[in-house]
């Protein structure tokens, strides 16, 4: 399970698996292309350490954000809001 921080320690990357092998799957289900969502260490995680990841990424700032979920990371940088 990932769970949000606003100082999350993994980050995503989104992409997609093209070629002669991706292809040939994707037919078979109707998709072109097949797309991956990768997770990546923005720093050390140490043992036992939660996973997480910032839900809304590319607000920088509760202003930004719909203010639906209140956000209790507890981070000295929370935005307040998780969406």
């Amino acid at each position: 399970m990932l769970n949000h921080n606003c100082e999350p320690n993994l980050t995503t990357l989104e992409f997609l698996v093209v070629g002669k092998e991706a292809r040939a799957r994707s037919t078979e289900v109707g998709m072109p292309n097949v797309p991956r969502v990768g997770f990546f260490a923005r720093r050390h995680i140490r043992k036992g350490e939660e996973l997480s990841i910032d839900y809304s990424p590319n607000s920088t700032s509760s202003t930004s954000l719909r203010k639906v979920i209140k956000c209790e990371c507890g981070s000295t940088k929370c935005k307040g809001w998780l969406f």
